[in-house]
This record gives structure tokens, C-alpha cells and sequence, in this order.
């Protein structure tokens, strides 16, 4: 008997709920990493504005969240403009109460959140 095998179905449910919830996102994707013994989902997608307001945010968590099968210890998530632009994330996370100090990933605009973060931030 081998190993259960995980859940990958994210891997398709996350970017359909992007993408279809009107939010103006395309190309989106979603994907597991490891750091050290950390689970990362990883998400990404393009948008058609050139920022993203603390609603949409909170929305696409909420759609994150919902229709995360992988579990993970940590979400990080990059959101570009259609220019190729990435769009600062930081300021809507400190709005729904992200940790302004927290570690935010190598790249200043993208966020990296705990899930426990995430939970605080929508509930």
C-alpha cells in the first residue's frame, strides 16, 4: 500500500474561481512549494487594473481559501498588472489587518501570509 496521494484538484479550482469571479483576473495559476519544511501554496494572476483595492483582496482570499485542497502552512500570493507590472498587495493586506512587519516574501509586493494570517484577516 503506497502513500495517499494529495489533493491537487487546487490546482485547477483556484485559478476558475479567480477567473471567474469578476474581479478582472486572467492567467491564473496556483502551485505547491516547499521552504525548508514549510508548505507554500503559491498563487498568481494578471489583472486588469493597476491596483488591487482591500475588497478584492479580501475576495480573492476568500476564494483562495475556499477552494484550497492543499492546506499548507503558508500562501503566497503575486498578482501582476497586463503590462507586466507587479501590483503592490501590502497596502489592502495592512487595511484588512495583515502585520505591516511581516515577512513579505523576497519580492517587496508580493505577499506571503500564514493561513493563520489569512483566517484573521477574513473572519
Amino acid at each position: 500500500v503506497g502513500a495517499p496521494t494529495a489533493d491537487v484538484s487546487f490546482e485547477q479550482k483556484i485559478p476558475a474561481a479567480l477567473e471567474g469571479a469578476g474581479l478582472g483576473l486572467s492567467d491564473a495559476w496556483a502551485s505547491r512549494s516547499t521552504d525548508g519544511f514549510t508548505v507554500v501554496l503559491n498563487v498568481g494572476a494578471v489583472s486588469t487594473a493597476a491596483d488591487v483595492s482591500d475588497a478584492e483582496l479580501r475576495r480573492i482570499l476568500q476564494l483562495i481559501e475556499a477552494n484550497n485542497t492543499l492546506g499548507g502552512d503558508r500562501l503566497d500570493l503575486t498578482v501582476r498588472s497586463s503590462s507586466g507590472d507587479r501590483i503592490d498587495l501590502e497596502p489592502a493586506a495592512v487595511t484588512l489587518g495583515a502585520d505591516p512587519s511581516a515577512y513579505r516574501g523576497s519580492v517587496p509586493t508580493a505577499l506571503s501570509l500564514s493561513w493563520d494570517e489569512v483566517t484573521r484577516m477574513l473572519h
